[in-house]
Formats: structure tokens, C-alpha cells, sequence
């Protein structure tokens, strides 16, 4: 007798607890969108300033981007817009230019942490329950 194929989709869910996460059906859909990347994302960056998240908006998709000694990858060009979006004024490392990240990682971590709604639905955070929705059971 064939085995069932079962629920399916909960092997997703634990991909995502393990940092793996569905690649983009269509990368130039997350143009003009924004993705959350720490201060820790930039070598050069000030130990105070580590922890902070920058938003950054996806500039384009390059199916091979050239990242010199490190050989050629798909990437995202991404603008650096500071801690609320608005642009950074900071000079030096987080300066608002524009810099390349490799897709499908670390990109689409940065990615649907500022956009979960993008993920698939059997691997969104579930909504939390109320009070008022367990009074009326």
C-alpha cells in the first residue's frame, strides 16, 4: 500500500527555525522594499553601534553580481536609510551608499524579518489568542 504524503508543509516551518527560508519565486518583486540589517552586517563598524538595525530598501536583483575575490553570486543592491528609513546622515561605514548582499543568504534572513507577510502562510508567526476569543467558546 503507497504511504499517505500527510499534511505537508510543516517541514517549512522548521526551516525557518533553522534560519532556512524559501527563496523568492520572483527576486524582483522585493525591489523597493525594505530589509532590517544590524550595524554587525558592516566590518567596519562601531561596537555601539552592533546591535542597532538599519533599514535598507532593495535598490535591484543581479543574477550574478561580482564580488571580486570571493567569485560571483546572485545579489541584491541594497541603499543603507538609516534607523527610521529617512536616510542616514552617519559618515563612514553606514552612509547611506549603496552595497551588494548575497542572495539567497544572509539576504532573505534581512529580508523577512522586514517583511514576514511575505513568507508563506504555514510559516508566519500564528496570531496571538485573546481573551475575549476564548469568553465566547
Amino acid at each position: 500500500m503507497p504511504r499517505g504524503r500527510g499534511r505537508g508543509g510543516g517541514w517549512q516551518s522548521n526551516l525557518a527555525r533553522a534560519n532556512f527560508f524559501p527563496l523568492l519565486t520572483k527576486p524582483n518583486k522585493a525591489v523597493g522594499k525594505y530589509c532590517h540589517v544590524p550595524g554587525s552586517y558592516w566590518e567596519g563598524c562601531a561596537n555601539a553601534d552592533k546591535k542597532k538595525i538599519y533599514k535598507c530598501i532593495v535598490v535591484e536583483f543581479e543574477a550574478l553580481h561580482d564580488f571580486g575575490e570571493y567569485g560571483k553570486a546572485p545579489a541584491f543592491k541594497l541603499k543603507e536609510m538609516g534607523e527610521t528609513g529617512e536616510g542616514s546622515l552617519e559618515p563612514g561605514v553606514a552612509s547611506g551608499e549603496d552595497f551588494s548582499m548575497r542572495y539567497p543568504t544572509p539576504f532573505l534572513e534581512y529580508f523577512y524579518q522586514a517583511n514576514p507577510q511575505e513568507l508563506p502562510i504555514d510559516m508566519q508567526q500564528p496570531k496571538a489568542v485573546t481573551a475575549e476569543a476564548d469568553e465566547t467558546v
